[in-house]
């Protein structure tokens, strides 16, 4: 093939091969998303307060409105509620609602709030928030509601899943009855706002330690609220979540 060309030409002719092949690297490289951090990890003298597994004993194809842990260490008041953007909710044949899934993870499943129980054995569902996001009633709220008069130095974990409807979620916090302010002070940019993967599970972690009047709060309120790819359209889309997680330091123990 080559018989007739110079050797000048053969290394010209490998010079472009290599960086051609060098270009066609950098550009695949490129348009690769960066990967997301890795949390920090959990305090080491944070314990497991709160867990919500979500399993086949909660109702399947039949709007929800709160949730309630099924481990509590403190026994304190806790659980979770949606706030739909539809108005009349739950009496919204199954728009714009939250619903059992049936879509497990391993994804920050921890065996210890289920009694050892390990995750091929959990019987685990999932949740689902269904679209429009937004509507006549405002836009979707998950809400975990609170009494940590005897925590600090929260820490809220959850496994999350996009399949279309949003590509972030974002977290505020109130610390009175009435949900007067919802605040974002005292918690760092990471911890404001995480983006979503579309299709697989990616475990997310909120430290509020440094959050304002949240430790030994009775009132605490976090909110999570999600970007919006199709508002007010129901195109099927949905978030997925599992394994809700809540890790703090009991204020008995700095008695």
């Amino acid at each position: 093939m080559f018989k007739n060309v110079s050797l000048g030409h053969l290394l010209l002719i490998v010079m472009l091969l290599i960086t051609a092949g060098c270009a066609e690297k950098l550009v695949n490289s490129s348009s690769q998303p960066e990967p997301e951090p890795e949390p920090e990890p959990i305090p080491a003298d944070a314990a497991l307060v709160l867990f919500w597994l979500i399993d086949g004993t909660i109702p399947n194809n039949i709007e929800l409105e709160q949730l309630l842990p099924t481990f509590n260490l403190l026994e304190t008041d806790a659980r979770i509620s949606f706030q739909s953007s539809q108005p009349g909710y739950p009496n919204v044949n199954r728009v714009g609602s939250m619903e059992r899934r049936n879509m497990p993870t391993e994804v920050n499943y921890l065996p210890e709030a289920n009694n050892n129980i390990p995750f091929a054995e959990a019987d685990m569902r999932g949740i689902q928030l269904r679209e429009p996001f937004v509507g006549e009633a405002g836009e979707h709220e998950l809400l975990f509601e609170i009494d940590a008069s005897n925590m600090a130095d929260l820490v809220l974990s959850l496994a999350i899943m996009d399949e279309g409807a949003s590509d972030s979620i974002f977290v505020h916090y109130a610390t009175d009855e009435a949900r007067s302010n919802w605040s974002t002070e005292g918690l760092t940019t990471p911890n404001r706002s995480q983006s979503l993967t579309n299709g697989t599970y990616r475990r997310i972690v909120f430290y509020l330690d440094e959050a304002e009047n949240v430790s030994g709060n009775p009132h605490l309120t976090v909110r999570l609220t999600f970007s919006s790819i199709n508002r007010t359209e129901n195109t099927g889309a949905r978030v997925n979540f599992n394994n809700f997680a809540v890790h703090a330091v009991p204020l008995s123990q700095n008695d």
